[in-house]
């Protein structure tokens, strides 16, 4: 998720939807549903969404052990998968190194806050992603939903 090209990445993890280009919206947020995924075995319920200060919400699907991304300029290595909040999927399943300078603010602020090994899905708004602009793949005044798990940190 990075502010410029979203290019397809190889990918480790996938996440199902109950039907194909189907999310399911709980109390408000949407998110991927259940059918077996291996980064996703289940809808979002209302409870556990954190929602911050900026509008980004987030639940934590593994807490992980390890270290902390330390500031903007550090590289973190995830596997992620993106979805527009129609089920249709913009990116992954697959790997990305990223500078959290250069990410979309919605990753930047949803990754600096895990630890290596957890597994969060991000409810990014449109303001917090490519807002008004879109890109080839995700409309203008998009909210995307994202399931990251933050491999490294560097």
């Amino acid at each position: 998720a990075s502010k410029g090209s979203m290019g397809p990445v190889l990918g480790i993890h996938r996440i199902t939807h109950p039907s194909p280009g189907q999310v399911t919206v709980t109390g408000g947020v949407a998110a991927p549903g259940a059918a077996g995924g291996a980064m996703a075995n289940a809808p979002v319920p209302a409870t556990g969404i954190v929602t911050t200060q900026s509008g980004l919400q987030y639940r934590d699907l593994v807490v992980g052990t390890g270290a902390m991304p330390s500031g903007a300029g550090t590289t973190v290595r995830v596997a992620h998968e993106g979805w527009l909040l129609d089920g249709t999927r913009f990116d992954g399943p697959g790997y990305a190194s990223i500078s959290l300078g250069d990410a979309i603010a919605g990753w930047s602020e949803g990754l600096r806050s895990m630890r290596v090994g957890g597994r969060r899905q991000l409810i990014v708004p449109a303001d917090l992603a490519y807002g008004a602009a879109g890109t080839a793949s995700i409309p203008p005044n998009s909210t995307l939903v994202f399931d990251v798990q933050l491999l490294s940190t560097t």
